[in-house]
This record gives C-alpha cells, structure tokens and sequence, in this order.
C-alpha cells in the first residue's frame, strides 16, 4: 500500500455502502454496537477469504485502497503478532480492538515503527493512539456509512 495517495476504503454489500476516509497511520473508530464496525471487518473478511458475497461492488475510484492490500485482523488472536509481521505496505482492519489487544498483549504503540496502517474499531477510542484528529466514529448518510473523525 506504499501507494500513500489512496486514503479511501470503499465496498458495498447490498443496500449498504462504505465510503471510509484514512487520513493517518493509526485511524480509530470508536462507537456502540451496532454502528457498522464489525460488519465492515466481517465483509472485508469474506472478502480476503476469497468467499464470494453476492452484491459486493469493486472500488469504484483510483484513490481507493484496493481489497489486496487490506488485512482483517482480529478473526484468529493468536495470529495477529504473525499478521504484523508478514504484511508490509498493507491496511489492517482491527475489529474489537478492546479485546484483541488484551488477549495478544499487543500495544497499539508498536504500530507506529510498522510500515502499515491501521483502522482500528473500538468502543474506548483514545486509549488506542494515534492523534485525535484521526479518532471518529461512523454515521450513516442516506445509504452510506461514512466516517466523522474529530480533527475535521
């Protein structure tokens, strides 16, 4: 992903579409159930998983970051501190942050030497770094889930 100019996370699954701007290394997403975290990393998944959704649109744009590229962290703790290390250039979706840091002992705080990028979901927002501009949470805009990151 050293293609540094693609900010953008797009996919669409159904009536449901992700329009997920990444404006820095470490990106948190933080929110109650039910806000669409998880459901974007389970999409994702399928997708990094080769299974094939019904209704799942390729990125539409060349700021995209291409689903290649993407990295679904969480699925497997114990696998995680392998997917560091064998991914480089990558985007890393890390659903649940809460618990898959306190089951893998892993600190936000190592990503920042990594040559990844993170967005990470999370129901305690700062506690996971980055700078605050790049903590926000997902709203629904129509058809739409985007995310409002407290820097603007």
């Amino acid at each position: 992903m050293e293609r540094g100019i693609r900010k953008r996370l797009y996919c669409r699954y159904g009536p449901i579409k992700y329009d997920i701007k990444i404006p820095g290394k470490i990106n948190v997403i933080s929110g109650d159930s039910s806000t669409g975290k998880s459901y974007l990393a389970y999409i994702l998944s399928q997708i990094q998983d080769n299974i094939a959704l019904n209704g799942i649109s390729e990125q539409l744009a060349d700021d995209c970051i291409p689903y290649e590229d993407i990295v679904v962290a969480g699925k497997d703790p114990k696998k995680f501190s392998d997917q560091l290390k064998e991914n480089h250039d990558k985007l890393f979706i890390v659903d649940n942050a809460d618990a898959m840091f306190a089951l893998t002992g892993i600190d936000s705080r190592q990503f920042t030497d990594s040559d990844n990028r993170f967005l990470i979901f999370s129901r305690q927002g700062l506690r996971f770094g980055g700078c605050m501009k790049d903590v926000g949470q997902f709203y629904q805009n129509g058809d739409t889930i985007q995310a409002v990151y407290l820097g603007g």
